[in-house]
């Protein structure tokens, strides 16, 4: 039996100097008996990077069977960029007095300009909504904001990856005795037994680039009721302005980014929740990066279309590159400099403030995410 199957996906990219559109065609063309694609309710998506040359298509059944279309035993798919278009990300960088940058994003022209380049990228490419198959989004990692769930409404702008107002708080916590003893009896007890806690420990290190001390500097400085609010991502905050829900979701690997997720059990680690007095009602829904999220509502472009896959941009560009077998890499330079590295399913941590583990994108809740190794130059785009 000879079958073709066709399919468009819209991917939009949050980055941290450009918004990206991209629409992608799938094409299969099936000489087989059976259905490979895994029935009449199969759908297809997208997690794209900085690069419209790399990509990673999922393939998405209602009933939640999930897997990576590129198999050994699955047909090919042949795939092209359709049209690629971008746009200034509305960035607001104000130099405080003692070096600190603040990096502010506008949600409210965040969204106006993902609608308008969505709708440009469709318009330009000549391709109606109706025809869109399916939505992905991938996103610069660790920009956030706080939610009012009462008001329904943002509680300030988002504070980007890039923005250095909590650098004395990071330096005070990693000079603190109490952080130093954990590490030094992580890295002991770790050169001796395999103990994954013990790895952990030795690699507690905080980043400015981490959620953790940004949102201690906002509880400093602007108070906020957790059990009122909610830290919400970029790419959740997003998603639920174009689906309309009132719950933030967000995927594995951007979670692993936060500095308080545990990678190890697949969910927010009780001792920071616990040491920092941090709700888990406060925190959004972590989901497999190839999932179904939601319908894009259709006030947006007259008709709904479901949302099948949300990523990190550092794990999306992972996955572009297949980074699918032990010791693969990728090096992605952009706004920053990040070389990442496939370890499979072996916990690898570094005493070197620059070097962490992260998560790649997660298929199906059926299987563990792989780990990426990553070491990062945050200032490598200033160089140019």
């Amino acid at each position: 039996m000879h079958r073709k199957y066709r399919t468009r996906l819209l991917v939009v990219d949050i980055g941290s100097t450009n918004l990206k559109a991209t629409l992608f065609e799938a094409r299969l063309d099936e000489r087989t008996s059976g259905d490979a694609t895994g029935g009449s309710g199969n759908m297809l998506s997208v997690a794209n990077d900085e690069d419209e040359q790399d990509y990673s298509v999922f393939s998405f059944d209602r009933k939640s069977s999930l897997s990576p279309v590129k198999t050994a035993d699955s047909p090919a798919w042949t795939m092209k960029s359709v049209g690629t278009f971008r746009c200034p990300t509305v960035m607001t960088s104000i130099v405080k007095d003692n070096g600190e940058i603040w990096t502010e994003i506008d949600p409210n022209v965040l969204m106006r300009d993902v609608v308008q380049l969505m709708r440009h990228c469709l318009r330009e490419s000549n391709v109606t909504w109706e025809e869109v198959d399916t939505f992905g989004i991938t996103s610069q990692r660790n920009t956030f904001l706080l939610y009012d769930m009462l008001e329904k409404t943002p509680m300030q702008q988002f504070i980007s990856w890039k923005d250095t107002r909590c650098k004395e708080i990071v330096r005070r916590w990693n000079s603190n005795w109490f952080l130093r003893a954990i590490r030094f009896g992580g890295r002991l007890i770790s050169s001796i037994f395999a103990f994954t806690f013990a790895v952990l420990s030795a690699a507690v290190f905080f980043r400015t680039t981490h959620i953790l001390p940004r949102l201690s500097w906002l509880r400093k400085h602007r108070k906020f009721d957790m059990r009122t609010s909610r830290l919400c991502h970029i790419d959740a905050y997003v998603l639920a302005q174009l689906t309309g829900s009132e719950e933030f979701q967000i995927d594995v690997s951007a979670a692993s980014c936060s500095g308080f997720y545990d990678p190890t059990l697949l969910g927010w680690s009780w001792p920071f929740l616990f040491f920092f007095r941090i709700l888990r009602t406060f925190l959004p829904t972590v989901l497999p990066s190839a999932h179904y999220f939601g319908d894009i509502c259709d006030k947006y472009f007259g008709s709904s279309k479901p949302v099948t896959a949300m990523s990190a941009d550092q794990s999306a560009a992972a996955f572009g590159h297949f980074l699918v077998e032990l010791g693969q890499a990728k090096l992605t330079l952009g706004t920053g400099a990040f070389l990442s590295v496939n370890t499979g399913g072996r916990l690898v941590f570094s005493s070197a403030e620059n070097i962490y583990t992260l998560l790649g994108c997660q298929m199906s809740s059926k299987f563990d995410p792989p780990y990426l190794v990553e070491a990062q130059v945050e200032e490598y785009g200033q160089f140019f």
